[in-house]
């Protein structure tokens, strides 16, 4: 019976191991209910036109310190989010970025709730664009 209980913990073992190993689905978050967030690098972001809907989820303070030319400050933790988020136009194309990456990646799920067809949520926030030496607009007194 011991050699069995050892052989099943073996086979789950392997069978964890093996989990991790799968492919991860080309820069994409998925969401059950409402299809996919598409995670993008700087440079790819630095691609679109500058018309698109590009939001900046951070707060007002990080924000002037700092910003993506053209991006709209939603504050992702202020009370008029949704809002503020719901006078955009949900039929087109929402780019989104923050400090790191983790509030854009949980206000993306927010946006793809509210109804939001094509949600892009920029790899590294920020902090990963600054590093590729992009422009950012700062408001200097």
């Amino acid at each position: 019976m011991c050699l069995y209980r050892k052989l099943i913990l073996l086979v789950f073992v392997m069978a964890i191991l093996l989990s991790g190993c799968e492919p991860k689905s080309s820069g994409e978050h998925t969401s059950a209910d409402q299809g996919s967030v598409i995670l993008l690098s700087p440079k790819e972001l630095k691609q679109f036109p500058e018309n698109v809907q590009l939001i900046d989820v951070r707060t007002p303070g990080e924000y002037q310190r700092a910003h993506l030319k053209n991006a709209i400050n939603i504050n992702m933790y202020g009370q008029d989010f949704l809002t503020e988020i719901n006078k955009l136009d949900k039929n087109r194309e929402v780019y989104l970025y923050c400090q790191v990456g983790s509030r854009s990646r949980n206000a993306a799920k927010i946006f793809q709730k509210q109804g939001f067809k094509k949600v892009y949520d920029m790899d590294g926030g920020i902090s990963y664009w600054r590093k590729f030496n992009y422009e950012i607009e700062t408001n200097k007194p």
